[in-house]
């Protein structure tokens, strides 16, 4: 190829602008990470092409942004879009191996004469070539050391500028997570804070990293006087003096990597006062051993459920008074017959000594059957506590009869069959109750007395188990009522005749004492209670 002297010039003028090129270099090496990647791409070719060679055409594959192709073009002579069209159809993958520097040739009817094609090294296994394209001068090795030495610098540059962007980015998102999560933190802390029932939140160690005013109130202390205690020796403090019993409930519960429930623990305020508690520990989620106590003071539920277990039972006072006068008047009758014989005889000329002592026997008999009633009575509708022990289930099944035996005795007979029940882990006055209630709910069974009327008390005693079943041959339950018996204020019974509470308090005192209360019934054979307990009663904790 012959060079006019205008190609001389401007070839000479080409390799005088090497000083040029210097500040190029330093201009992209102290390119600000700031700039982003599209407006290094843009401004990339326009800096490059009059310096080394007449046209520069930068072209990214299916790495940025998301885009197919990314082809940028800028020329000193000729159409830059012709040049951004002949890099939308460039292979890369001849120019994207080991070497830095590949010569190119034109195709045909394309207006340059020479090019070299240098792979661009942009990071993460993106394919990148910048090609620098001359329409008359050609390549020597000074040129093809700059340009080597422009495409290692515009990489550098455009790899530092997408790891830029990438952190930003990064830094962004990780800003926004957190500034999501503090939100949520604060609304949870609003909610806690809100919460009636007592929050606290421990470490690994079992020391208190939060807690929510409701448990501060709870236990006695501010807020802040709760951080880093121990939690265990804060609400239990007197389990030191019987350590050698083994783990109470709570430390196994907070020592337990599983969700955990406890319904009948106390625990100490600072003041030394003890209070009733319900409470549930589970794993503190994104701290390692770290435990959520969530806790209600069940004070409060105590006191309403005492007053509503004693209305219960002065409604069953008022539903068996009648049954309980007629039980009395039949023997008083007798002992006021016999005592008036006994009277008339001493007064005679020659009493019946004979007859007057059995007159007497027979009253004395009537008063010990009156004064068992009275005393069934007392003790079923006295006040008492929910203390547990072994009691005489055997002695609560016949009081429950007994003071029942009258009102059952207007509508049907009743009979006892089964084993002795012996002595289980309970409360007195609370079973009494309970087989009250039951005997009671036959009343129900029966509109008035019929031939053949019968409720049968059948008791079974096991190892570990007493049951005690009431069955009676009334018109029985229907199953849309059978499914609600137990609920609270449901009753079938007219207006005046029921409260609704005794069946649900009955369940309520059997689930207390760790037993079971089930009710089978078909329409027209009657229905059956069954009443199940454990001997040894609710394990309670420590």
């Amino acid at each position: 190829m012959e060079s006019s002297d205008t190609d001389v010039t401007r070839y000479l003028s080409w390799m005088a602008g090497e000083r040029d090129m210097e500040e190029l270099f330093a201009l992209l090496a102290m390119w600000v990470d700031g700039e982003g990647v599209e407006t290094l791409i843009e401004t990339l070719p326009a800096r490059l092409a009059g310096r080394l060679g007449d046209g520069c055409v930068v072209v990214f594959d299916d790495a940025l942004q998301g885009s197919g192709r990314v082809v940028r073009a800028c020329s000193d002579e000729g159409d830059a879009g012709g040049l951004r069209a002949w890099g939308e159809a460039l292979a890369l993958e001849p120019y994207c191996g080991a070497e830095d520097v590949v010569e190119i040739s034109p195709r045909a009817n394309e207006p340059w004469g020479m090019g070299l094609a240098l792979r661009l090294d942009v990071g993460d296994g993106v394919r990148a070539v910048l090609a620098l394209l001359s329409w008359s001068r050609p390549f020597d090795a000074t040129s093809r050391r700059l340009a080597s030495r422009a495409a290692r610098l515009a990489g550098a540059t455009i790899k530092r500028a997408r790891r830029a962007a990438m952190i930003r980015e990064a830094l962004t998102y990780a800003q926004s997570r957190a500034a999501d999560l503090e939100q949520r933190m604060t609304l949870s802390r609003a909610a806690a804070h809100g919460l009636g029932e007592g929050v606290v939140t421990l470490d690994a160690a079992g020391r208190v990293m939060f807690a929510n005013p409701s448990a501060a109130r709870m236990l006695g202390l501010s807020v802040e006087a709760l951080q880093g205690r121990d939690f265990h020796s804060l609400v239990h403090p007197q389990r030191a003096m019987w350590a050698d019993e083994g783990p109470c409930a709570l430390e196994l519960a907070l020592g337990s990597g599983a969700d955990v429930r406890c319904h009948d623990d106390t625990f100490e305020r600072a003041d030394g006062s003890r209070f009733a508690v319900v409470y549930t520990v589970s794993p503190l989620p994104g701290a390692v051993g770290g435990r959520v106590v969530a806790m209600r003071d069940m004070s409060d539920y105590q006191k309403m459920h005492a007053h509503l277990l004693l209305t219960d039972r002065m409604v069953a006072v008022g539903t068996l008074a009648s049954g309980i006068a007629h039980e009395i008047n039949n023997p008083l009758s007798f002992v006021d017959a016999n005592l008036r014989f006994s009277l008339r005889s001493l007064r005679g000329e020659t009493p019946a000594f004979d007859a007057i002592d059995e007159a007497l026997s027979e009253a004395l008999d009537g008063v010990v059957r009156m004064r068992g009633i009275v005393d069934a009575m007392r003790a079923f509708s006295g006040g008492a506590g929910d203390e547990v022990d072994w009691i005489d289930l055997e002695q609560c099944l016949k009081d429950a009869m007994t003071i029942s035996a009258g009102e059952i005795g207007q509508l049907a007979t009743m009979r006892r069959v089964g084993d002795e029940l012996g002595q289980v882990r309970a409360n007195t006055t609370q079973l009494t109750q309970v087989l009250v209630s039951l005997l009671l709910n036959v009343t129900h069974a029966f509109d008035e007395k019929s031939a053949g009327a019968e409720v049968v008390v059948r008791t079974r005693r096991e190892p570990d188990l007493a049951t005690i079943e009431v069955r009676d041959n009334g018109r029985g339950i229907s199953v849309h009522h059978l499914r609600r018996i137990f609920d609270p204020f449901f009753t079938t019974s007219p207006v005046g005749r029921g409260t609704g509470l005794g069946l649900f308090v009955a369940r309520s005192l059997v689930d207390e004492l760790g037993g079971q209360l089930t009710c089978d019934s078909v329409v027209g054979e009657g229905t059956c209670f069954t009443l199940r307990l454990p001997v040894q009663g609710r394990r309670r904790a420590g």
